[in-house]
């Protein structure tokens, strides 16, 4: 399973959401070589924190399946196969007056809460264990003392 977290923030709360990058590195090794069925190889969620007064500029990505495309950017082609993503918004005044820790168990439990995203998985998408991909992780939220 390829797994990655997309971080969109403005500057003033950039440092304060370094541990985003980290985590995405972290996910992809966890979730390196593990399967949870053929339907999604992919899975990725965009993690948005800005001011109000930036919000329009940042618009939610609803949650989206592509079975498979094929994107082209500055002349480069990518193909986008099995893949399930969307965005989530963090509240931008607790991440700004939260400590690192309390930042950081508000992030990992409204990654967990957007799960929830699943019911809109199109009907075409069976072979997807995702009770298994969530308790999976869970765990790793655990591991870390953040949930």
């Amino acid at each position: 399973m390829n797994f990655g977290l997309v971080r969109h923030v403005t500057d003033d709360v950039r440092q304060k959401t370094a541990f985003i990058n980290e985590w995405n590195e972290a996910l992809k090794l966890f979730f390196k070589g593990k399967e949870y069925g053929n339907d999604i190889e992919s899975f990725v969620i965009g993690i948005t924190c800005v001011s109000e007064k930036f919000e329009q500029f940042f618009k939610l990505k609803r949650p989206t399946y592509t079975e498979s495309k094929i994107e082209t950017h500055d002349g480069i082609s990518i193909e986008i196969k099995k893949t399930f993503e969307y965005s989530l918004r963090l509240d931008y005044k607790t991440i700004i007056n939260a400590n690192d820790q309390r930042r950081m168990s508000l992030s990992a439990s409204e990654i967990i809460n957007s799960l929830d995203h699943f019911d809109s998985l199109p009907k075409k998408v069976k072979d997807f264990d995702r009770e298994r991909f969530k308790s999976d992780l869970e765990r790793f939220f655990k591991e870390q003392n953040l949930i």
